[in-house]
């Protein structure tokens, strides 16, 4: 019978020390990162959420080729980011950051610009803290700006300011998010030659040096109808040629001038 109650004295006392390890370990001072998105704008788009650290039904950031753009456009636009972290056992964040910087592909170079992301709301959690939400999308800034014709990388990591674990990164295993894109050069209209054409014929008006394989609308003049635009349409080659043809001459026309008024390809 002694033997017995020792045993139960002595199982009370294992659990009663578990219940106080446990308790200890769930209210330990400690943050992190849940997930983290970055928001970009593409084309004049609306906003769109690219996963980072994350797995959702958004667009994966890294390994993503972004597009092809203008150079001196506003194709591509940073306009923030969203944080999600936890903090337990008294620990604080502080502030949260997502950091980016953009070099030509195979080439890492140049310092990452440092963007704030404040917070937004929490809720409290089941380690003696809050999950939390940092979020900002009211940046508008041109990543084209200033970029040369050429492929190039963005390079994204996140980072938060604690007061129990200094700073912590998101940032892929210390390899960082990396997406890509291309600045095709703006395009100078080469040559523009026409065929001739028989009365009531039409001509062929050929343009070079346009961007390959892109659509758009150009608006041309004639110099016997005055300053009437005339709409075209079409597909450039894979070479930046445009073809289109003239509605039917009159005799009238012999000798007017086509000009290319302006066009988007």
């Amino acid at each position: 019978m002694k033997k017995q109650l020792q045993k139960i004295k002595f199982s009370a006392f294992l659990w009663i020390m578990l219940f106080y390890v446990s308790l200890s370990f769930a209210q330990s001072p400690s943050a992190g990162f849940n997930s983290t998105f970055v928001v970009l704008s593409l084309n004049g788009g609306g906003n769109t959420f690219y996963d980072l650290q994350a797995t959702t039904g958004n667009p994966d950031f890294n390994g993503a080729n972004l597009g092809t753009f203008c150079q001196g456009s506003s194709g591509i636009l940073f306009k923030g980011a969203e944080h999600n972290n936890y903090k337990c056992g008294g620990c604080d964040i502080t502030s949260t950051r997502l950091n980016y910087r953009i070099y030509p592909v195979g080439s890492p170079s140049g310092s990452f610009i440092v963007n704030n992301i404040g917070f937004s709301s929490d809720f409290n959690n089941g380690c003696g803290g809050k999950d939390q939400r940092w979020s900002s999308t009211s940046y508008n800034v041109n990543l084209l700006s200033g970029l040369n014709a050429g492929n190039y990388t963005l390079e994204i990591y996140s980072e938060q300011s604690t007061t129990c674990s200094g700073t912590q990164f998101a940032s892929n295993g210390g390899s960082n998010y990396l997406a890509t894109f291309t600045v095709a050069p703006l395009p100078t209209l080469a040559s523009i030659t026409a065929t001739p054409a028989c009365e009531n014929g039409t001509s062929t008006v050929t343009m070079t040096g346009l961007l390959p394989s892109t659509s758009g609308t150009f608006f041309y003049t004639n110099s016997i109808t005055g300053p009437v635009q005339y709409p075209v349409s079409g597909t450039s080659t894979a070479s930046g040629t445009f073809t289109f043809n003239t509605p039917a001459l009159p005799l009238i026309a012999n000798g007017a001038i086509i000009t290319i008024v302006s066009g988007t390809v």
